[in-house]
């Protein structure tokens, strides 16, 4: 699974689309990035969050986010203050409109063996 926020985003949508042949992308979760147009297979599972007035994920020239299968777009008023671009545009208001809506998200059990549990372990090789 691939985590992004802005350009992090960006660059995680851009692998999707462009390295799955290479490596097997099951997931991707952004915050306040411009995906929308880009091609990310029916096999990789998106989930996009987007606040209104923030003009980062509108850099896609404005296009309505896919109608598809594997894809959620969650779109809501920055819980911080909505007239300022720093509070719209911001990773720790994402967050919190993220998990204002996981509900939303219907079954995301197929997400769960990507986070920690007692039993899990992290293995970094370089």
């Amino acid at each position: 699974m691939l985590v992004g926020f802005s350009q992090g985003g960006i660059l995680a949508g851009h692998l999707a689309a462009n390295r799955s042949d290479r490596y097997n992308f099951d997931a991707i979760v952004v915050c306040g990035a411009p995906i929308d147009n880009m091609p990310i297979p029916d096999s990789t599972r998106v989930i996009s969050v987007q606040h209104e007035g923030d003009p980062v994920p509108t850099l896609d020239f404005f296009t309505a986010p896919p109608q598809r299968d594997n894809w959620q777009t969650i779109t809501d008023t920055a819980p911080g203050d909505p007239t300022d671009v720093s509070q719209i545009h911001n990773a720790a208001q994402y967050s919190i409109t993220l998990e204002e809506h996981l509900q939303d998200l219907g079954d995301v059990h197929d997400l769960d063996r990507f986070f920690d549990t007692e039993d899990s372990y992290t293995q970094t090789e370089y």
